[in-house]
C-alpha cells in the first residue's frame, strides 16, 4: 500500500501469548505415541509410489537441505539448493535441525506440518500425494547417526517403505527397520502445505500453530490462505477466526478484520484482546465512536489483576489522542475518554 495504513495494535503479541500457550501440551502429545500404535497402515491394501517426487541426492552431512528441498519441490517452491543450504545447515554441528527446517519452510510461503506419530499419518499423506520427510537414527541411542529422508512410497504386502534416502533415489527399507530408527527421533515427520490445503488428518491446533508461524513472519496472505482453510474445516475456531482476523487487518483489509472479531466477541464477549483490537479496526475505518465505545467496554471488563490491563489502558489513551485531532470534532468521542470507571 501506498498510503501508511492501518497500525498494528501496540500489544498485538497478546495474542501470539495465548495461542502458543494452548499449543504447547499439543505438540508434545504429538511426540509422545506409543510405539504400539505407529504399525497401522491404515486402510491402505496395496502398494503406493509417489514416483513423481524429484530425488535431490546429498552432499556429505547435507542430507537435511536435500531432504527439505525435496518436499518443498512437491509443494511448488523450488529454490536452488545453495540457497536451502545456506538456511538450514549448520556447519558446526554438522547437519541441520528442526527450527531451522520449519523456519526455512515458512521463509518459501509454505506450511510446515508436523504428522501424528504413527505409520497410518505417513500412509495416509502418500495417499493425498504428499511426500513426508523424517528423522532418523541409522546409529544407536549411544553412538546416534541423524539422518534426514523423505518417505515416497509404502508396500504394505512386503511391509517396506520406500525413501528418498542419501544417494539413492529408491532405498527400500523393511517397515520394522523405518519404525526402528525413526522412533529415535520420537517419530518426527514432516509435511510441507501449500496455503490453503490441510494435511490428510489434521490436528487442528497443531495446523494453527503452524499457520501461526507464517503470520509472525509477516507472510500475512498465505497466512490469511491457512486461516481459511481452517475455518472451512472448523467454522467456530475461536483461534483461527482471530488468526482470520489479524492477518486481514495487517493487510489492511478492515471490514473483514472486523467481522471476524465480531463472530468471536458473540460467543465469547469477554475475549478483550479480540475487542481491543476491534477498536483499532473501527477507529481505522471510521467507525470513531464505536472504537471508543469497545476499547472502554475491555477496560470496564478487565479484571484488576489482569497483567494486560495497563495495555488496554494505553490503547484506550492512544485511541482517545488521535480521535482528539480529529477536525471537525467527533460528536460524543469525549465521554469515553475520561477516567471514570476505571
Amino acid at each position: 500500500m501506498s498510503h501508511a495504513g492501518p497500525r498494528r495494535p501496540a500489544h498485538s503479541h497478546i495474542r501470539w501469548r495465548t495461542v502458543f500457550t494452548v499449543f504447547a501440551g499439543t505438540v508434545l502429545a504429538a511426540c509422545s505415541t506409543s510405539p504400539d500404535t505407529v504399525r497401522d497402515y491404515g486402510a491402505l491394501t496395496q502398494t503406493i509410489e509417489l514416483s513423481d517426487t524429484p530425488f535431490i541426492p546429498q552432499e556429505r552431512y547435507q542430507c537435511g537441505p536435500a531432504a527439505l528441498l525435496t518436499v518443498l519441490s512437491v509443494a511448488g517452491a523450488t529454490p536452488p539448493l545453495d540457497e536451502v543450504v545456506e538456511r538450514v545447515y549448520l556447519p558446526g554441528s554438522r547437519g541441520s535441525l528442526q527450527a531451522e527446517i520449519t523456519a526455512t519452510v515458512r521463509a518459501y510461503g509454505r506450511i510446515p506440518y508436523v504428522i501424528d506419530a504413527s505409520m497410518s499419518a505417513i500412509t495416509s499423506e502418500i495417499q493425498a500425494g504428499r511426500p513426508v520427510m523424517v528423522l532418523q537414527n541409522l546409529g544407536v541411542s549411544w553412538l546416534p547417526r541423524w539422518h534426514y529422508s523423505v518417505v515416497v512410497g509404502i508396500n504394505p504386502l512386503a511391509d517396506q517403505v520406500v525413501l528418498r534416502s542419501g544417494t539413492d533415489a529408491r532405498r527400500k527399507t523393511s517397515t520394522n527397520t523405518f519404525l526402528r530408527t525413526w522412533s529415535r527421533s520420537d517419530y518426527w515427520g514432516l509435511v510441507v502445505l501449500r496455503p490453503g490445503e490441510l494435511p490428510a488428518n489434521p490436528e487442528p491446533q497443531r495446523y494453527l500453530q503452524a499457520v501461526a508461524g507464517l503470520e509472525a513472519t509477516g507472510r500475512y496472505h498465505d497466512a490469511l490462505s491457512g486461516y481459511d482453510a481452517a475455518l472451512t474445516r472448523w467454522p467456530d475456531s475461536t483461534i483461527a477466526l482471530y488468526g482470520a482476523a489479524t492477518a486481514n487487518y495487517q493487510l489492511g483489509q478492515l471490514a473483514p478484520a472486523i467481522h471476524y472479531y465480531q463472530r468471536i466477541l458473540v460467543t465469547e464477549p469477554d475475549h478483550l484482546s479480540a475487542r481491543n483490537n476491534m477498536a483499532y479496526a473501527l477507529f481505522e475505518s471510521g467507525h470513531y465512536v464505536d472504537a471508543l465505545v469497545n476499547i472502554q467496554e475491555v477496560i470496564l471488563r478487565a479484571h484488576e489483576d489482569d497483567p494486560l490491563l495497563g495495555q488496554y489502558l494505553a490503547s484506550r489513551d492512544e485511541l482517545c489522542a488521535r480521535v482528539s485531532i480529529i477536525d471537525p470534532p467527533v460528536d460524543k468521542a469525549e465521554g469515553y475518554c475520561t477516567t471514570a470507571g476505571e
